[in-house]
């Protein structure tokens, strides 16, 4: 409490380099500075302002009953007016690990698990960084109806406006199109205005020649399951 260290890396004109960020270049000087200082007293906790709290280990977010992974911590007495987790659910599987329901499996016979999950788009960033990650288990057949679509755009979301630039040789510009699917082998069929372009497995991207104006992009997985957005090309 007693020190304030300020620490700034880079070029004196303001431009920027792709290695040359703070985490990389300005906080390893931060900590050396840290280190040569005299240790003191931590900082003085403000406990009147604080409450005990269970939280999800892995949204942060108040823990539901559907919480498998929880921390008890300080928080923000404000922290009593926010809402409880909503990723974690309680799903039913089969033998097999497959999502099911009454409607298509013995109710004897379910298996409960208490899971993690996120929109296909969040996970697909979310597991880059945590291989651990389960999400979703892939559901039975015969269990599909009434299922959350499995799979999402990353880019161009719904309504999306987009600049396609001239190339040098004045070739028309590529949109390049991506989407996740939380199974990671799963097909998508890409449509165009009802044309259809291509199919993609593990790895969805597709590039797109459109012309100016409003567009119809529509993904189909193996299941049967529909996305469709509208986009512009300026």
């Amino acid at each position: 409490p007693d020190y304030l260290v300020a620490v700034w890396v880079g070029n004196a004109t303001g431009e920027g380099r792709p290695e040359l960020v703070g985490v990389k270049k300005a906080a390893p000087i931060l900590f050396s500075l840290f280190s040569m200082l005299p240790k003191g007293n931590w900082f003085t906790a403000p406990d009147r302002e604080l409450y005990e709290e269970v939280v999800c280990r892995h949204s942060g977010e108040k823990a539901s009953i559907n919480c498998a992974d929880t921390d008890t911590i300080n928080a923000p007495i404000a922290g009593q007016k926010t809402d409880i987790c909503h990723y974690c659910q309680t799903i039913f599987v089969n033998q097999k690990g497959e999502k099911v329901n009454s409607n298509c499996f013995p109710v004897a016979e379910m298996q409960s698990e208490k899971r993690f999950i996120l929109p296909p788009v969040q996970a697909w960033y979310y597991k880059q960084k945590s291989a651990s990650y389960k999400g979703m288990p892939p559901v039975a057949k015969g269990c599909e109806q009434n299922h959350r679509l499995p799979f999402d755009l990353i880019y161009p979301s719904d309504g999306s406006k987009v600049f396609l630039p001239v190339g040098l040789q004045g070739d028309e510009g590529k949109l390049i199109c991506e989407a996740t699917h939380t199974l990671k082998n799963a097909t998508l069929y890409w449509h165009l205005d009802e044309e259809y372009l291509g199919s993609t497995t593990h790895k969805h991207q597709m590039g797109l020649h459109s012309s100016k104006g409003k567009h119809r992009l529509a993904l189909i997985d193996e299941d049967g399951m529909e996305l469709t957005i509208q986009f512009e090309i300026l």
